[in-house]
């Protein structure tokens, strides 16, 4: 395995295939090899890869997680209202089923983007419901076909 490497030196699809056909044997011997050949792009690229550590991932609680959570019972809450309070079902859900999941989404992303508090909080919140309440009431019907595309516009800042 040593000559083979040494004789393809020049030559990185051979490398590879040398690499692919035994990872173990090809990085025992390029690492035997190796004090020879620094200083040459190649060798170093081929050392840096068989040589790698990759950063654990793991699960912690952070912040963006606590986020997420939040968002997702405050949109459950809003979900269960009309069991809560006595709101007629087909008057609440068809009006402000995009409200559920959209401002959270928002809020998510103006956070991430690192958007400035009160502007993000007018998106989010305030915005969507005003438009309800500007609309004149003949069109209260087509409100919930409007309302997810006019609150997608206020979130990317075209309104």
């Amino acid at each position: 395995m040593k000559e083979q490497i040494l004789s393809h030196l020049d030559n990185p699809g051979q490398l590879e295939k040398l690499y692919r056909s035994n990872k173990t044997g090809f990085k025992q011997e390029f690492s035997s090899i190796y004090p020879q050949l620094s200083g040459t792009a190649l060798a170093d690229f081929w050392h840096a890869r068989l040589h790698y550590e990759a950063e654990d991932v793991f699960w912690r609680f952070n912040r963006e997680f606590l986020f997420v959570v939040i968002a997702a019972l405050v949109a459950g809450i809003l979900v269960k209202l009309p069991a809560i309070f006595p709101i007629s079902e087909a008057f609440y859900y068809p009006r402000n089923l995009s409200f559920f999941v959209l401002p959270p989404l928002m809020a998510y992303f103006a956070w991430r983007n690192k958007m400035p508090e009160y502007s993000a909080g007018i998106i989010a919140g305030i915005t969507p419901f005003a438009w309800y309440t500007l609309m004149p009431c003949p069109t209260t019907r087509v409100t919930p076909l409007r309302s997810p595309a006019f609150t997608c516009l206020c979130c990317c800042g075209y309104c």
